[in-house]
């Protein structure tokens, strides 16, 4: 069987993998910037996923380390835990909140076909969305789709 190489962060995070072709460096050389690379010759019985998601690699120990799940695209492992920056996931939430405030604008136009009614509801939808980041309970939250979403 082939090797897989993983490329992983400073930290050991695996970022993806890919078929060994013979034409990256030799184990814990850089590749791609600051990214590291290492071959992997077994998923010990794990999907290629789930071994990027529950493996970093410990250079100290020289190997891949069972850990807990990834629990988000922004987190990184440091000290034996996972952590990350929440404003990454709250500006990823203000962006799509952003966005479906934007496609109720037409809703709000002085010659919009809605009812008074209707209009009223859109504004107390927007409001909500308005509102969304300051209720947020961000211990809970690792992405967009945690998010509950007002709606419509």
């Amino acid at each position: 069987m082939h090797p897989k190489v993983a490329i992983h962060t400073p930290a050991g995070v695996i970022i993806r993998t890919d078929m060994d072709n013979g034409m990256y460096p030799e184990d814990g050389h850089p590749v791609e910037g600051d990214r590291i690379v290492h071959r992997i010759w077994d998923f010990e019985e794990l999907s290629e996923m789930e071994f990027m998601n529950t493996r970093v690699w410990v250079e100290d120990e020289q190997r891949f380390k069972a850990v807990p799940p990834k629990p988000n695209v922004y987190a990184t492992w440091e000290n034996d835990e996972w952590v990350w920056d929440v404003e990454h996931i709250r500006n990823e939430i203000r962006f799509v909140r952003n966005q479906k405030l934007v496609e109720t604008d037409w809703m709000l136009v002085i010659d919009s076909p809605l009812t008074e009614e209707e209009r009223a509801h859109v504004l107390e939808y927007r409001q909500l969305l308005r509102d969304l980041l300051s209720t947020l309970d961000m211990s809970v939250v690792g992405s967009v789709d945690d998010v509950t979403w007002p709606i419509l």
